[in-house]
Parts: structure tokens; C-alpha cells; sequence
């Protein structure tokens, strides 16, 4: 991101993913310091698909959108495929009820951060292994979370533990040490530093 943007980052993992056939998918990332911070996009079930499909390397089961996700998979990975160095993934804000995300990745030594949809963003992160970051202010507890969306729905997401589940609630001394370095290689545009210290805070918090 631009180095005026002084915004605050949470660096954040896809935690839970939920296929509401035939139609609907659900994808909860949380702040990998603390799983009680989410942030939920909806999405359509043959995305959801793609970023169950990645992050398990288990194959969907067989349906009607097969092709169709196959498709979509190999438009979004086209990035990766023409040699393009992906750097990092910011969800930036919700703009008139959408979500806006971009992408940073650098194209024959030349930085680019062109909008991208927030699904796809995700599913370039996870194929990429580079960090997703989400805008403080788009995080939500958990207690927000299922007050928000309808008792079902919440039944589904939140009832099941996420993968973050047995991690400290309180953020060890050490990870948030590292929370501040990596927000300011972020501010310095060193994402590369930053995933590193991404993987750090994982195995500190895991």
C-alpha cells in the first residue's frame, strides 16, 4: 500500500470455510494473534469451493459447478502463471455495502496494486503463501459476529471451534513485538519481511 496510508493492518488466515449449496459460500478469517477477531465475506459456493480446495488440497465433491470452478481457478491463477511476483493482499474497506481489496505484486519490476474481488484476492493469497491483510476497522468479535447474522447461520459458523480455536486469547509479549514489526514493514512496503514475520507470529500463537 501507499507509504501515506497510515491506516492499522491485521494480518489474518481463512479460518473456517462453509458451502451453502448450491449457491452461497462463507469464508471467516481471523487475526492470527487473536481468533476472537473475524472478519466474514460471503462469497459464491464454487469460490468457497476453490479456497477449501487449496488451503486442504482435498478435492470438492463432484457437482454440477465443477467445470465452472476449474474455470474461475485457472483465471485466478493466471497472475501466478505469466510470472507475476504476488507481494501481499489488503482488504481495504466496505464502500457503499462492497467490500474493496487489492492486490500488490510487481510485473517486469514494476509495482501494481490493482482492485481485485475479495474472493479472488484470497484465493491468490492461499496459492501464493504470501499475507492477507484486513483493515482494523473491518474486524468484528466473535460476540458482534452472531448477533449480526441470522441464529442458523451463526449455529453453523461459530458453534464448530475454527482452526485458531486452541490458541492464547491474550497475545503473548513476543507476538505482539512482532505485530509491531510487521506493520511497520508493511509501512515501508517490505512485504517480504512481513510474511516472515507472519510466519513467526503462527508459530508463536498455534
Amino acid at each position: 500500500m501507499k507509504k501515506t496510508d497510515d491506516r492499522e493492518w491485521v494480518v489474518v488466515e481463512v479460518s473456517r470455510v462453509t458451502v451453502f449449496y448450491p449457491y452461497a459460500g462463507l469464508v471467516v478469517l481471523s487475526d492470527i494473534i487473536d481468533p476472537e477477531s473475524l472478519f466474514v465475506i460471503w462469497t459464491s459456493s464454487v469460490k468457497a469451493m476453490i479456497i477449501s480446495r487449496d488451503l486442504s488440497g482435498v478435492e470438492p465433491p463432484a457437482t454440477d459447478f465443477s467445470e465452472l470452478a476449474c474455470g474461475l481457478m485457472n483465471q485466478s491463477y493466471a497472475f501466478l502463471q505469466e510470472g507475476v511476483t504476488i507481494k501481499a493482499v489488503f482488504i481495504t474497506k466496505c464502500q457503499h455495502g462492497y467490500l474493496c481489496s487489492k492486490i500488490l505484486f510487481e510485473s517486469d519490476g514494476a509495482p501494481c496494486e490493482p482492485e481485485i474481488q475479495v474472493s479472488d484476492a484470497i484465493i491468490l493469497a492461499i496459492k501464493a503463501d504470501v499475507p492477507i491483510f484486513v483493515a482494523k476497522n473491518l474486524m468484528r468479535t466473535r460476540k458482534e459476529l452472531m448477533e449480526a447474522v441470522e441464529k442458523p447461520v451463526a449455529a453453523t459458523i461459530f458453534n464448530i471451534p475454527v482452526k485458531s480455536a486452541g490458541s492464547k486469547s491474550e497475545p503473548e509479549p513476543e507476538s505482539g513485538k512482532l505485530k509491531k514489526l510487521m506493520q511497520e514493514a508493511v509501512k515501508r512496503e517490505d512485504y517480504e519481511a512481513a510474511a516472515k514475520l507472519r510466519d513467526q507470529i503462527r508459530a508463536l500463537c498455534h
